[in-house]
């Protein structure tokens, strides 16, 4: 990844306590399905054991998770459903872990569970749109985490976390893509 210092331009984060380089370097652009081991369609069954959907900050980097887009794709979509399927009954947990896998860091879905497709405004305010289609519909939410107090920083082994705890078979399809940027820790410490 390219040094912070070869930039000429920076813009400062997190009230200046890190410096990162405008435009920011190709290689340092974060666009990253979240998964559950190697699989990333969120179309499973959590209701018996939850599953645990994950962006893991890289060894020594640095990541700032600045959107997240959710797509869910089904038929029937309205606003009090899950996608096109009932509104759940334990909801999506979206959560910031520390790199002990266990510690929460930030409950996003501490005052709303995402339990039907209206909820997602909530997090993402109107920045979400359904498309309906002859066959399945689309619900495209784009959540802007800049928009609130910053990007999401995560240093090593730290987690973005989506947990499933209701049955989502009956989805077509839904995946999250975290996106923002990553850099070599140390990049920060000579900037």
């Amino acid at each position: 990844m390219a040094d912070i210092k070869d930039w000429t331009s920076t813009r400062q984060i997190w009230n200046g306590v890190f410096t990162i380089p405008t435009p920011v370097p190709p290689a340092n652009h974060l666009y990253k399905l979240i998964a559950a081991g190697a699989a990333t369609d969120m179309s499973v069954d959590g209701s018996s054991t939850a599953v645990e959907f994950e962006y893991v900050c890289p060894d020594n980097q640095v990541t700032f998770i600045e959107d997240i887009t959710v797509l869910i794709v089904d038929g029937g979509i309205s606003p009090t459903k899950f996608g096109g399927i009932t509104a759940l009954t334990n909801g999506l947990k979206i959560e910031a872990i520390d790199s002990d896998t266990t510690t929460v860091l930030h409950d996003y879905t501490e005052d709303v569970t995402i339990k039907k497709n209206a909820d997602w405004a909530l997090l993402a305010g109107s920045d979400r749109e359904t498309t309906a289609a002859a066959g399945d519909d689309v619900e495209e939410v784009q959540w802007s985490l800049t928009s609130e107090s910053g990007p999401l920083l995560l240093t090593e082994g730290q987690i973005f976390r989506v947990t499933v705890q209701d049955n989502l078979l009956a989805l077509t399809e839904m995946e999250m893509m975290v996106q923002g940027d990553v850099f070599d820790d140390g990049v920060f410490n000579d900037a």
